[in-house]
């Protein structure tokens, strides 16, 4: 499902402030999780805002579990709160990582909606031919592809998805996409070109020999140091603001009624009239998944009452530095000094969506509720 908005400033969404990055219809009934995919994640230092730093965000994907229904003629109201957190120590490296914030999300949370920004970036896109997408732009989903050249519709344009034909588009402009399920990122190309080639070695010179989609007619005194207009079109429309290379060189870009005069040189032996326009549109939909590791190890830090909020330290046998766990489920009463069985995702330090066994000690089970090990 494509966001509304592509991008979100964290900064500005603190307390109750909140956006709508997604909206749309869902089928009536119970709901258990929410994932968010993210394509990037940019972090700058409140203290040094020239600098930028690594945001770390394990297979580009977020998960909240929580439980909400959609009934029928009703609107729901997810919030899904985000925030990113410090862990390390000088030493050996501070890492920032984005995590979900479970007790402040979910679709009984009061929040205070913001205005969207204006548009940022989203896919990466780049020639003269743009690309407008439409319909679920998403693993799996069915898309419209509409293809222009200066807002106007480009039909029987092939169109290619990396470098495996896709099809032509119609005379809307328009080509259908089935973005395959496990698509990790959609790459689009589109390429138009136009040759007009003249050999002044025969006197008089022959005709021009054309070749490509666009179309180069030559009007004017097609002699050497002759003036003359070139006039480009495509499938009969006049083409704007495309560059025009003569020899390798360009020599001008055409107007708003796709003409540019020029006087042929008197130093070549032929002139070869070259116009190419192309578009590229690539979109990143996730990274290659991260898989989960078990971890045995023994509490050293947490803060009771807020198991689930805020990050633990633990120290696991063979690894010298202490490691920050930020934990997604958990089985048992964790205390200072419990043994835990840990399965999440590792990354330089730091264990996320952390699924947590504490091992009861010796006593418990038999009447004998034990005592608090001490720090």
């Amino acid at each position: 499902m494509p966001p509304r908005i592509p991008v979100v400033d964290l900064v500005q969404l603190q307390g109750e402030n909140a956006q709508e990055v997604w909206s749309g219809t869902l089928p009536e009934g119970q709901y258990t999780k929410v994932f968010v995919y993210v394509d990037t994640v940019e972090g700058v230092l409140r203290d040094e805002p020239d600098r930028t730093v690594n945001v770390k965000l394990p297979s580009n994907k977020l998960k909240i579990s929580k439980t909400f229904e959609v009934a029928p003629g009703t609107v729901v109201s997810f919030v899904y709160d985000l925030t990113v957190v410090a862990a390390g120590n000088p030493r050996s490296g501070i890492k920032y990582i984005l995590k979900p914030q479970i007790g402040r999300s979910g679709a009984d949370q009061r929040f205070r909606e913001l205005e969207p920004p204006t548009p940022a970036e989203g896919p990466r896109v780049k020639g003269e031919l743009a690309f407008q997408l439409e319909g679920d732009v998403s693993p799996g989903g069915a898309a419209t592809l509409t293809l222009t050249h200066q807002g106007n519709p480009l039909a029987g344009v092939p169109v290619s998805v990396k470098d495996a034909g896709l099809g032509n588009t119609n005379q809307a402009g328009q080509v259908a996409i089935q973005i395959p399920a496990d698509a990790e990122e959609l790459e689009l190309e589109a390429k138009l070109k136009g040759e007009l080639e003249i050999d002044f070695t025969e006197v008089p010179p022959p005709a021009p020999e054309a070749s490509g989609e666009l179309t180069l007619q030559l009007d004017g005194d097609v002699t050497l140091g002759g003036d003359v207009t070139i006039t480009l079109t495509y499938q009969g429309t006049p083409l704007a603001n495309v560059p025009i290379e003569l020899n390798d060189e360009q020599i001008g870009v055409t107007d708003a009624s796709g003409l540019l005069s020029f006087q042929i040189p008197t130093d070549i032996e032929e002139m070869k009239l070259e116009v190419e326009l192309e578009g590229e549109f690539e979109l990143k939909f996730r990274e290659d998944e991260v898989e989960p590791q078990e971890f045995r190890g023994t509490i050293t830090a947490l803060t009771v009452g807020a198991e689930l909020e805020s990050p633990w330290t633990i120290t696991i046998p063979g690894m010298q530095d202490p490691v920050t766990v930020f934990v997604l489920k958990l089985d048992g009463t964790p205390e200072i000094g419990s043994e835990v069985e840990v399965e999440g995702v590792f990354i330089e330090g730091v264990i996320i969506d952390a699924k947590v066994k504490v091992e009861e000690p010796e006593g418990r089970g038999n009447g004998n509720p034990g005592r608090p090990r001490a720090p």
